[in-house]
């Protein structure tokens, strides 16, 4: 197939996924304002923004989380610059935060908006200050602000918004998306955005992606993505010109067929078609021979819509923390309708919350036991807590055999799809990113290597393992074994 440089890019997203309920899309707002400036966006463009605007009944946005995976220089700046934009001048956004992993990718999208705002009279005409960088704020002068950040090992310092975009998410770490998410959680009208390309071991980004590929059981993502398909070889003509077309929307608008032709060559010439495979046609490779742990399609595949009700009952609570104690998560788990359902109910920073927490959690929800890791941190910090107000039956820590035990129990139910979560940014990132090392001939999880916080998927875990530990075992309430904190 020979094709002209007329030919555009594929304008439909390969994978689009747009939340339920929605009464309402503001989309078309921000497509008319970018057509006032001088700044008209592509179709493929138009419809990321649909997919991310929905609004439900109450006036939320219905997508309270946002992404797209497109390859790079194809125009995704210019539907942040329509998001941002609309946000502080037609959307009533307080403030909205734009991120990035390199200093120099935050101040360019600092300096293009401010060079679009001042080509704009009558939208520089609302505007307080706007400082020269390295400020990065844009203050309204009825203080809706816009400011863009450097996504620093300080995580999410300053980041309490409810509008949070995290461009080249691709390297958005564990610790980093972790400490942002109760910060804009505290929000109603939220949402957070995530922006980026492939790269292997993107692991909360790959986890955004796989929901979205997911489709129904995503819930309150919208997503959209432009890829090639599976199966077709750069080095054929006719796979090369499919593929482009498929993963570059913006051929034929700001991009042509030639240069990516010319991107292939180089290439295969230097031996680097995978780089191409990646970073222009937007393919994420099979990572799982660099020791992952938990295939990130399995972990995608086993997302529920489904939502227990507040009362109930847990089966089975799991403790885990950080090496360091940065991070503490709670992870709850019980059977329903022959699978096991699991849970992050909290994950925050520190140690200190974790005991008050859980004992109100078991005195509420009544499960059978409270289990940590007996050889990791949480059972270092906590251990001589939980004993002080648990009786022996109801704590429960593992030994190294039952720790393995319990990761190989979860990883074969997840890859044999019986079990099932709701899907949590930080569980996501931890079942993605957590990396696997050998004890004998065991694996168990990583805590030091992986490059995310293991705490939640860790925590999940041993809730499930108590599943198998105490099947056909009484609630301890049961028995009239009353947990009381100070007891």
């Amino acid at each position: 197939m020979t094709l002209t440089e007329s030919v555009y890019g594929v304008q439909t997203p390969r994978f689009v996924h747009t939340p339920e309920n929605v009464v309402d899309n503001r989309a078309s707002e921000a497509v008319e304002l970018m057509a006032a400036i001088g700044m008209p966006l592509d179709p493929w463009q138009v419809a990321t923004l649909e997919a991310w605007l929905g609004v439900r009944p109450d006036g939320t946005w219905a997508a309270t989380q946002a992404g797209i995976l497109v390859a790079r220089q194809n125009g995704k700046n210019a539907i942040l610059e329509a998001r941002e934009l609309a946000g502080l001048f037609l959307f009533g956004e307080r403030r909205i935060i734009h991120s990035a992993h390199e200093g120099d990718t935050a101040r360019e999208a600092y300096k293009r908006m401010v060079a679009l705002i001042e080509s704009t009279p009558w939208l520089e005409a609302e505007v307080a200050s706007m400082p020269k960088w390295p400020s990065g704020a844009i203050v309204l002068k009825n203080g809706a602000e816009l400011s863009y950040r450097t996504r620093t090992k300080g995580g999410g310092r300053g980041f309490s918004a409810p509008v949070v975009i995290f461009d080249e998410a691709q390297e958005l770490t564990g610790e980093q998306q972790a400490a942002v998410q109760p910060l804009v959680s505290s929000y109603k009208r939220r949402q957070l955005i995530y922006t980026g390309t492939v790269l292997p071991d993107a692991g909360i980004f790959r986890g955004v992606v796989e929901r979205g590929r997911a489709g129904a059981a995503s819930g309150n993502l919208g997503y959209t993505e432009w890829s090639a398909a599976e199966g077709l070889d750069p080095t054929v003509e006719d796979d090369f010109v499919l593929g482009s077309l498929q993963s570059n929307p913006s051929i034929g608008f700001r991009m042509t067929l030639d240069a990516v032709r010319d991107e292939r060559d180089t290439a295969v010439s230097s031996l680097t078609l995978d780089k191409f495979l990646q970073e222009r046609w937007s393919v994420w490779p099979d990572i799982a021979a660099a020791g992952q742990l938990i295939p990130v399609p399995a972990w995608t595949a086993c997302l529920t819509d489904w939502v227990p009700g507040p009362d109930q009952l847990i089966e089975h609570i799991g403790v885990a923390s950080s090496v360091d104690g940065a991070w503490s998560s709670v992870g709850v788990a019980f059977q329903r309708d022959g699978r096991t359902h699991v849970h992050v109910v909290k994950h925050e920073p520190g140690t200190d919350w974790v005991i008050p927490y859980v004992v109100g959690l078991a005195e509420r929800r009544q499960p059978r036991t409270v289990v940590v890791d007996g050889g990791g941190p949480a059972s270092k910090s906590l251990g001589n807590g939980f004993r002080a107000v648990l009786s022996e039956r109801v704590f429960v820590e593992t030994s190294t055999k039952e720790m393995q035990a319990a990761t190989a129990q979860f990883v074969d139910a997840v890859l044999q799809q019986k079990l099932e979560h709701r899907g949590f940014p930080a569980l996501d990132a931890a079942a993605a990113g957590v990396r696997e090392k050998l004890v004998g001939d065991a694996r168990m999880f990583d805590r030091r290597k992986s490059q995310v916080v293991v705490a939640p998927i860790e925590a999940v875990t041993l809730a499930a393992w108590g599943l198998l530990r105490t099947v056909g075992r009484p609630s301890k309430y049961e028995s009239g074994d009353l947990l009381v904190l100070g007891g």
